[in-house]
């Protein structure tokens, strides 16, 4: 079967077509203005941990005895924020966390126990690795300490 079309039902035709067509662009174009918005209000939502300190000195200890101290941080972001874990590097080193999540302007600490069991007298740089919910998932803790007799 073959149907026979004129000119004007072609054009009928094109500006029917256009018309569809102007309409799904415009739907596709919401739906990209809201994933946009959408975008930002998470990204807004974001916890940011900042560091009192990232380097702590501890100064003399002597061998067989433990230092505890502290790490204090904020978090800055609007989001809350979760602490994972925090890897230690070697088994001299203990680190305690909240588990719980620190909301928007909280504070909160890591406290860390070093035991210098099993060294001897030296200077040691110990790094700790801190892995959070933030958008820079890591962050770097360092601590120095001299052990003596």
């Amino acid at each position: 079967m073959v149907f026979d079309f004129d000119e004007s039902s072609c054009r009928r035709c094109k500006t029917r077509y256009l018309g569809m067509k102007s309409r799904i662009s415009s739907r596709a174009l919401l739906l990209l203005i809201f994933f946009f918005v959408l975008t930002l209000s998470y990204a807004k939502k974001m916890p940011k941990i900042v560091f009192d300190k990232t380097v702590i000195e501890l100064g003399e200890i002597k061998v067989n005895s433990t230092k505890t101290f502290d790490f204090t941080f904020t978090n800055k972001g609007s989001g809350k924020l979760f602490i994972h874990k925090v890897n230690t590097g070697c088994g001299c080193s203990n680190a305690e966390f909240p588990k719980e999540g620190i909301p928007s302007g909280g504070k909160g600490k890591i406290t860390v126990t070093f035991n210098s069991a099993n060294f001897q007298p030296a200077r040691l740089k110990k790094v700790l690795t801190v892995v959070t919910n933030c958008k820079k998932a890591t962050h770097k803790l360092e601590y120095n300490i001299t052990i003596s007799y």
